[in-house]
């Protein structure tokens, strides 16, 4: 199996936090740009590979030690 991690940068910047089900894809950088295009050239491979594609926030919060 393979693990696609995508960044929820792909979103672009946005005034509240995006909804993955209805928020347009609205990448504003080139590193999301990249992201969101290896995300859809991956997907032309889904019948030949066993592929998660995971899209990511934030690893930081509540719990989060303050020295990390």
């Amino acid at each position: 199996m393979t693990l696609l991690v995508i960044s929820a940068n792909v979103y672009g910047n946005c005034a509240q936090s995006p909804d993955p089900v209805s928020q347009p894809l609205a990448p504003d950088n080139h590193y999301a740009t990249s992201k969101m295009a290896m995300k859809y050239m991956a997907r032309s491979y889904m019948d030949r590979l066993r592929l998660v594609i995971a899209r990511t926030f934030n690893y930081m919060g509540a719990g989060q030690r303050e020295d990390s």
